[in-house]
């Protein structure tokens, strides 16, 4: 220390007087010389620069760390420094040792977790797609090419592969991508179909997710596209197109506004054979019968499996109408008619065809297309032929019938449903003894519509248990409101159909006495109409629900005697009380001895039961005169009047009484 402060005291006494007065903040005179600024002028200074020069080569050399000083002259200030130095060097070596380790870690599971994303990528065959949403940059991963059949072209925009997606489904695509884009979607998901560089659409799957900056702005996103075509247009039962297939040519060929014709095929008795063939069986039987049509049917005509036993074809214009029988259904039955074999059965099966009208029209929609080939399919099935070509007729009556099966929806919510009532007179007098309770649709637009146009469509449809309780609830309260009115009402009887089902219901009894007992009328005055298909195959719980029904009062009627499975087994166990001949016997009642003999053993094997007859559908004198010669009780038919609302009978049964007043 005290040759260090010599030193400096030297130093300072060798000092100009001038330099000493200079404020430090001076520049230095311009008499100094460069040489002299540079120049080690002392063993510190040395030292320091050794300290330097030795740290910089540390730094060259990645830190393989020390440094010394080379130098006899003591100085403790800079050895303490070098420690230090020392000392810190050696942490920076552990901690770049640590650092370097840890980065050793983290790109070897950088590169596991790449070969293990790679492999994922690869295993589902995946094509990979990355987008910097503020670049518009696209860049597509090879396999997302080779899916599409783009090797070789350029493709580096979000256009480049929206340009291609189908018409159809570009629209919602877009939309897709925008809504997770604005953050109203979390993910991105959409199937499509996409042009293949060979000119075909082919079904894609997309997904895909986007990062956002500190403000939600969509900055990045990334994605997968997945080839489905085969999953979406493919049925793997029958390797055949499927139903979605179908529909996409079908609007391919009405939008290029090519002609062509669409059939319906099924094969109706495959699902019967369910009980008597394993899965296994099933299945080859299934494939067997694809092959045999797709094999069956002309070139040029397209296959396509349905759900279930049902196959679509599309057949090319060169077919014309005349042609369709000896082109494409005789090759087809003479095929059905060969057995099928399976591992142990020999199968025959029917077919069943329905083809359109021509399809040329551009405004057509696929939809509306297979609607009219079911149209005539069903046509075919109801005819009991093996084909059917679908005709102006047959359209009109089935377009009319989805009208009608949607307003019998509606009307059985908004409660259009109402009763009308035919009269049941005395065959001798005329007299009015009783109605039978009708259905009538009272529709807001149309008016009343007739049973003939919706009944049918209600069976087919399911709902007729729902109309016909209707009816009887309504009935039950008719004969309640006649009970309050007095003579004559109250002596009038309604008769309502009931179907089998409900016929057959536990419940029913003691739902009719509790109802007797609420509106207070004469059991006697309901008859509740059956049919006989109402008990054939259930006759025991037919009879005991009658037997209960006619313990509280109520009567059995008969409807439709003699068009049926007439058993006089069952007639005299079921004990009706009145047996109702039905109208197909009645038309030319008059002028047909041999209608005219069947009436009358009709009635005398009602006589004979103890049940009392009607005759329904009387519309001549001529024919209620040959019903009163045969002894019948009841007449009842438009000679005496049509069915009438539920107001008019009130003006019905006024004009009744005048005019018997009259004639007294």
């Amino acid at each position: 220390m005290k040759k260090a402060q010599n030193k400096q005291e030297t130093s300072d006494s060798q000092t100009p007087p001038e330099e000493k007065k200079r404020p430090s903040n001076a520049p230095p005179k311009a008499t100094a010389r460069i040489s002299d600024l540079a120049e080690i002028t002392n063993p510190t200074d040395e030292m320091v620069a050794s300290l330097a020069d030795q740290l910089c080569a540390i730094v060259a050399d990645d830190y393989d760390i020390r440094v010394r000083l080379d130098s006899d002259f003591e100085n403790l200030q800079l050895q303490k420094l070098t420690v230090l130095i020392n000392s810190l060097l050696e942490n920076v070596r552990r901690n770049i040792g640590t650092l370097s380790e840890l980065a050793e870690d983290l790109e070897s599971k950088v590169r596991e977790r790449t070969l293990e994303l790679d492999l994922v990528v690869q295993g589902s065959n995946d094509g990979v797609w990355l987008w910097n949403v503020e670049k518009n940059v696209v860049d597509y991963s090879k396999r997302w090419r080779d899916l599409l059949g783009l090797e070789g072209e350029e493709l580096d925009t979000i256009e480049s592969w929206l340009s291609r997606v189908h018409p159809d489904d570009q629209e919602k695509l877009r939309a897709a991508l925008r809504e997770h884009l604005q953050g109203v979607k979390p993910y991105l998901r959409e199937d499509y179909r996409i042009r293949h560089a060979d000119g075909t659409f082919r079904w894609m799957w997309c997904r895909g997710r986007c990062h956002r900056d500190e403000n939600g702005r969509a900055t990045f996103m990334a994605g997968t596209q997945t080839d489905v075509h085969t999953f979406r247009s493919i049925d793997p039962s029958t390797g055949l197109p499927n139903e979605t297939a179908l529909m996409a040519s079908l609007r391919d060929l009405i939008s290029d506004g090519v002609s062509f014709r669409a059939a319906l095929i099924g094969i109706p008795r495959v699902d019967s054979m369910k009980e008597d063939m394993d899965s296994d069986e099933l299945s080859m039987l299934r494939r067997a019968v694809a092959c045999r049509i797709s094999s069956n049917l002309p070139f040029g005509a397209d296959l396509f499996h349905l759900s279930g036993d049902y196959y679509a074809a599309i057949i090319p214009e060169r077919i014309q109408k005349r042609f369709l029988e000896q082109e494409v259904v005789s090759p087809l039955l003479s095929a059905f008619n060969k057995p099928f074999e399976t591992s142990r059965h020999r199968a025959w099966l029917d077919i069943s065809l329905g083809f359109t009208m021509p399809i040329s029209n551009k405004s057509a929609s696929p939809s509306d297309t297979m609607r009219d080939a079911w149209t005539s399919y069903r046509a075919a099935r109801k005819q009991r032929t093996t084909f059917n070509v679908l005709s102006d007729h047959q359209l009109e009556g089935a377009r009319d019938r989805a009208y009608i099966e949607q307003q019998i929806r509606i009307g059985l919510e908004r409660d259009w449903f109402v009763p009308f009532f035919q009269p049941i007179v005395d065959i001798k007098t005329s007299e009015i003894l009783g109605f039978e309770t009708l259905c009538r649709m009272s529709h807001p637009e149309q008016g009343v519509i007739a049973p003939g146009r919706f009944i049918p469509v209600a069976e087919d449809i399911g709902v007729i248990d729902r109309i016909s309780f209707l009816m009887f609830e309504k009935a039950i309260s008719m004969l309640g409101s006649w009970a309050k009115l007095g003579a004559p009402f109250d002596k009038l009887f309604l008769t309502v159909n009931l179907e089998s089902y409900q016929i057959m219901q536990p419940e029913l009894p003691d739902l009719l006495k509790s109802a007797i007992a609420e509106k207070g009328f004469q059991p006697n005055l309901l008859k509740i109409e059956i049919v006989e298909s109402s008990v054939i195959g259930n006759f025991d719980t037919a009879a005991r629900q009658i037997a209960a029904i006619r313990n509280l009062g109520v009567q059995i009627a008969l409807d439709d005697f003699g068009t049926g499975y007439s058993s006089l087994e069952y007639l005299n166990e079921l004990s009706f009380d009145l047996i109702k001949i039905d109208r197909a016997f009645v038309d030319e009642l008059d002028s047909d001895p041999r209608k005219r003999s069947m009436v009358k053993m009709m009635c005398v094997l009602a006589e004979t039961l103890d049940a009392e007859v009607c005759v329904e559908g009387i519309e001549t004198e001529a024919q209620a005169a040959v019903a009163r010669e045969l002894n019948a009780i009841f007449g009842q038919g438009y000679l005496y009047s049509k069915p009438v609302s539920e107001k008019d009978i009130v003006e019905l049964i006024g004009t009744q009484q005048l005019q018997s007043k009259r004639a007294s």
